[in-house]
C-alpha cells in the first residue's frame, strides 16, 4: 500500500450518515482575474468536487476569467476557468468517482483527453464504500458527493456566492500533498474564502512518515502565512476536546487546532440547539457553533441527501460571512472574523463528556 494520510473528511466519526498579509484588500490578482466577477462572491470548496450539472448548482460556478498559467507544486495550470481536481491533476473538479464525467461545454479542451478518458473510466480504484487500515485503526472514507452537498449548504445562505471547487477527494489515493496545492493554488489565483469541511489527524500519521509530516508541516505554513485569506475549518467530529487530546495524547487535529486570526473552526449543534454529541469542542480553538444535524443539501446526480457532521455546520458559517464580507469589501480577513463573531449570540453549551462552558452560536 502506498503511504497513508490521514487527510479525512470530518463526517467519518459520525458516519455522515443519510438519514438517511494586510490591514486592507491589496491582493492585486483577485481584481485582475475576477474584475468582471464582481457582482458574485467566490467561494473555494477544497473537497471531492462538485455535480455541476446539478440543477440547484450548475449555474453557481465561479468563472475564473483571466486563466495565465500559474505554477502550484510542480503543476503548471492553465485554463482553469472553473477549478481543479488536484487529485486526478486535471480541470474537470466533477464530484464523482465511478463513473464517466459527463461533458461540460463552458471547460475547455485540454491536451490529455486520453488521460482524462482512462482517469475517468478506471473505477477499480474508486473509494466508494471501501475501508482502509490506518496505524492499526480502520477508518471509512466517505464516498463522492461530500463536496456537492458542502456547496449545496454554502448557497443556501449566500445567493451572491459561487462555487471554486478544488477537489482532493477522488479515486486517486488520498495525498496531503494535493491539499497543500490547492491552498497554494487558491492564494495564486487571489480567492479570499476556502471551505474546509476536512480534517488532518496526527494520530493517523507514523512517525516514520516523513513526507506526511514535512505536508501538514507546509498545510500548517501556509494557512499561518496567507493573513489575506479567510479560511473556514470544521472542528471534526471525534467527540473531543481539542487541546486536550493535544496535551494528553499529542494527537492534534488541524486545520481546527489553529488559533489564528485567519481561521474560523465551527462545531456542530444538534436539532435542539444543544452541542452534538459527535462535534470536538474547545473553549479557545472552536470559534463558532452551529446546525451540523439532519442537514439537507445538494447531492450527485441531481439528488438531495440528509447528512450529519461538523462538516454540514463549517460551508453555513462560510455562506453566512460571506454575505457579510461582501457588504464590507475592504474589510481584511482578521477583521471580518472580528465583525462576524461580535455579532453572535453566546450560550452555555456542554459537551457529551466535559464541563459546560460559553461559546458563540448560530441556531
Amino acid at each position: 500500500m502506498k503511504r497513508i494520510l490521514a487527510l479525512i473528511y470530518t463526517l467519518l466519526v459520525c458516519q455522515a450518515t443519510a438519514l438517511e498579509l494586510h490591514s486592507d484588500f491589496d491582493n492585486p490578482d483577485f481584481e485582475t482575474s475576477h474584475s468582471k466577477n464582481l457582482d458574485q462572491w467566490p467561494v473555494v470548496v477544497i473537497d471531492s468536487g462538485i455535480d455541476y450539472t446539478h440543477p440547484d448548482l450548475k449555474e453557481k460556478l465561479y468563472e475564473n476569467i483571466e486563466i495565465y498559467s500559474i505554477d502550484v507544486q510542480g503543476r503548471n495550470i492553465e485554463n482553469d476557468n472553473y477549478g481543479y481536481d488536484f487529485n486526478n491533476d486535471d480541470l474537470y473538479s466533477f464530484d464523482n468517482n465511478y463513473r464517466y464525467i459527463p461533458k461540460f461545454q463552458k471547460i475547455p479542451k485540454i491536451d490529455r483527453e486520453e488521460s482524462l478518458l482512462n482517469n475517468f473510466l478506471n473505477i477499480g480504484s474508486s473509494l466508494l464504500n471501501n475501508t482502509i487500515e490506518v496505524s492499526k485503526a480502520t477508518m471509512s472514507i466517505g464516498g463522492p458527493g461530500h463536496g456537492t452537498h458542502v456547496s449545496g449548504i454554502i448557497l443556501k445562505e449566500c445567493d451572491q456566492c459561487a462555487i471554486v471547487p478544488l477537489k482532493v477527494f477522488g479515486k486517486n489515493d488520498v495525498d496531503l500533498g494535493d491539499l497543500v496545492a490547492a491552498i497554494e493554488y487558491a492564494h495564486k489565483r487571489g480567492y479570499r474564502i476556502l471551505n474546509l469541511s476536512l480534517g488532518v489527524d496526527t494520530k493517523y500519521i507514523p512517525k516514520d512518515d516523513v513526507e506526511s509530516i514535512r505536508h501538514l508541516t507546509d498545510l500548517i505554513g501556509k494557512i499561518t502565512l496567507y493573513k489575506d485569506m479567510l479560511f473556514v475549518v470544521a472542528a471534526g467530529n471525534d467527540g473531543v476536546h481539542l487541546t486536550e487530546v493535544l496535551e494528553q495524547e499529542n494527537r492534534g487535529i488541524y486545520p481546527a487546532l489553529l488559533n489564528l486570526p485567519n481561521v474560523i473552526t465551527v462545531g456542530a449543534l444538534d436539532k435542539n440547539g444543544k452541542m452534538a454529541h459527535f462535534s470536538n469542542y474547545d473553549e479557545e480553538n472552536v470559534d463558532v457553533y452551529t446546525d451540523g444535524v439532519e442537514i439537507r443539501s445538494t447531492w450527485n446526480d441531481g439528488s438531495y441527501k440528509t447528512l450529519n457532521g461538523t462538516s454540514m455546520a463549517t460551508p453555513k458559517v462560510t455562506g453566512l460571512i460571506s454575505n457579510l464580507w461582501m457588504n464590507n469589501r475592504i474589510l481584511n480577513p482578521e477583521q471580518i472574523k472580528e465583525l462576524f463573531l461580535e455579532g453572535l449570540e453566546s450560550r452555555e453549551l456542554t459537551p457529551v463528556s466535559g464541563e459546560a462552558f460559553t461559546a458563540k452560536v448560530i441556531d
